[in-house]
């Protein structure tokens, strides 16, 4: 409905060729309308003459000022001294009548006139505020989509043309820094930049914040060509308050289908945008790929509660064993997802996903709830054996999930030695202290702590040194190495030697092969799990494979 009506306000408006000809001659034929109704309704001495005004008002309006005075003139002419003041009785009317009342005709054109112009007035600066941006005096998103629709008619249809997105990227946190006006003389600096970068023909709008949109019309110059100018013209170094600022921008660029509005392919740029930062890149294309892969995000982020809910998670458990022995001394908790229309979904594609929303305390409880059940069902059947589950660093930002761990403890009868926290050095990474405290409260309650994944991160030693570990497990990256990779046998052996100074139990993640586990052997490994030993089972499964075997558990060294 508005472009309806932005349609016609611009044709009735600002007519042009055959339109404004037609109009002319409309206008011309309606006052002579008028004249020959005013005669045949008695002549100028009745209220008819006052249809004159809107042929009169309608001419000032649409050819403004000058064609509100022609149009008063004419309509003066019609009804002049040969329009008799009563027909009837053949009464002509005054001179003086008849030239005070053209000059009403022309007064009365040439007031709409300007008010016409007002109002022309009004709406162009009305049109510059919804499609400018305030700040950089460029189009903004309403101005570009007026700018792609120009482009796409000029293309005929064919060839659209392509759109280049740079965002601004620590925009805000310079904007804390500096302030707001800081933050606009840097945008408007930018601005400048990019202006002399591109080229006359090239289209240059800002459309989100610190957001800059770039449509290159086909056939000009490739989307490449403008961005690697543009990220080599722009730099990243500004001055505020004469204090040099580091500003990191990200280009993403993206080719419409037929048929593709501005708002889809600044999306399809916006998502190109976001793979370059993912990736630690400065740019990067989209590819239709990319599109699939968020709709399927989108998807799986929306069934991920309704699986929790209706239990479509399994839980799968691989055994831990000592390895002078080959004994069972624990398992590894591991989450599954069987979609019912996409299959087997990978713990590394939708772990990530719960736990950047508020799933993650529904999940976390359920994981808790779920293990323990088993837990207590292995007891029941004298299979006193530990379990090991995943923590995130999202579940030590919520204490509330260890008031729940104490009470499903409680409530399953489980003893608390038999409980084993997993954390990896990313996760400590981000809170150290907080974290320590939080498994120094867990640890004082006879809860075991593992380190998952050791050696991956950039202070392992830091972290044995704060934290209240029970156990390193050496990420298998190692181990697969260790075999034909002196450098990582030696981590590996490394490893093993300091968590035995520290009185740490160690154990071995990977083991695929029994080279490796000879090997492991030899360095007087702890522990280990793997491919080599069992794969992950499923909770009746993993029951029945104890139950094969002679379990000589282990001494555990839990307070029960």
């Amino acid at each position: 409905m508005p472009d309806r009506f932005n349609h016609f306000a611009q044709s009735f408006l600002y007519p042009r060729g055959l339109s404004a000809i037609a109009m002319i001659v409309g206008l011309v034929c309606l006052e002579i309308a008028c004249g020959a109704f005013v005669y045949v309704m008695g002549g100028t001495n009745f209220s008819y003459l006052h249809a004159f005004y809107v042929p009169i008002i309608l001419a000032g309006m649409v050819f403004r000022m000058p064609g509100g005075f022609l149009a008063g003139f004419l309509g003066g002419m019609i009804v002049g001294p040969y329009m008799p003041a009563d027909v009837f009785l053949h009464a002509p009317q005054p001179l003086a009548s008849w030239v005070l009342r053209s000059f009403f005709f022309c007064f009365m054109g040439v007031f709409s006139g300007a008010l016409s112009d007002i109002f022309r007035l009004y709406l162009k600066n009305l049109h510059l505020h919804i499609t400018t941006d305030l700040i950089t005096k460029l189009p903004n998103m309403a101005g570009l989509k007026l700018i792609w629709q120009d482009q796409t008619q000029q293309s005929h249809g064919h060839h659209h043309p392509s759109v280049l997105l740079i965002v601004l990227n620590r925009l805000r946190e310079i904007d804390k820094a500096f302030g707001s006006e800081a933050t606009t003389e840097l945008l408007k600096e930018v601005t400048r930049r990019l202006g002399e970068l591109v080229p006359l023909y090239v289209k240059l709008a800002y459309v989100d914040y610190g957001t800059f949109a770039i449509v290159i019309p086909h056939k000009t110059v490739s989307a490449v060509e403008i961005r690697e100018k543009c990220r080599q013209g722009l730099g990243n170094r500004f001055l505020i308050d004469r204090i040099p600022v580091f500003l990191e921008s990200h280009f993403g660029d993206a080719t419409p289908q037929e048929t593709e509005d501005i708002f889809s392919i600044v999306r399809k740029a916006k998502i190109a945008v976001d793979k370059s930062i993912e990736l630690s890149q400065q740019s990067a294309s989209f590819e239709e790929k990319d599109d699939q892969q968020i709709q399927r995000n989108l998807k799986l982020s929306h069934d991920l509660s309704q699986a929790i809910e209706e239990n479509q998670l399994k839980l799968v458990y691989q055994p831990k064993l000592d390895l002078k022995t080959k004994s069972c001394t624990g398992f590894e908790a591991l989450v599954r997802w069987v979609h019912p229309e996409l299959g087997m979904i990978s713990p590394g594609e939708f772990i990530p996903m719960i736990e950047k929303t508020l799933l993650i305390n529904q999940f976390t409880k359920w994981l808790l709830k779920t293990s323990l059940s088993h837990l207590q069902q292995w007891f029941k059947q004298g299979l006193h054996l530990t379990c090991a589950l995943n923590f995130s660093m999202k579940n030590f930002e919520d204490p509330e999930i260890f008031t729940d761990l104490r009470t499903f403890l409680k409530e399953y009868e489980i003893p608390s030695g038999y409980l084993e926290i997993e954390v990896t050095e990313t996760a400590i990474a981000t809170n150290l202290e907080k974290v320590a405290d939080i498994l120094q409260s867990c640890r004082e309650e006879g809860i075991k702590i593992s380190v998952d994944d050791f050696g991956t991160g950039q202070s392992s030693m830091k972290y044995l040194f704060k934290l209240p570990v029970d156990c390193i497990k050496i990420d298998q990256t190692f181990i697969r190495s260790m075999i034909t990779n002196s450098a990582a046998e030696a981590i590996v052996r490394s490893a093993i030697t300091l968590g035995h100074e520290l009185n740490l139990e160690v154990i071995a993640e990977g083991v695929e092969t029994e080279e490796e586990y000879l090997k492991l052997n030899d360095l007087n490994c702890d522990g280990g799990q793997g491919f080599y030993f069992a794969r992950p089972m499923p909770f009746e499964m993993a029951t029945s494979w104890l139950q094969s075997r002679t379990v000589k558990l282990k001494e555990n060294k839990a307070i029960i």
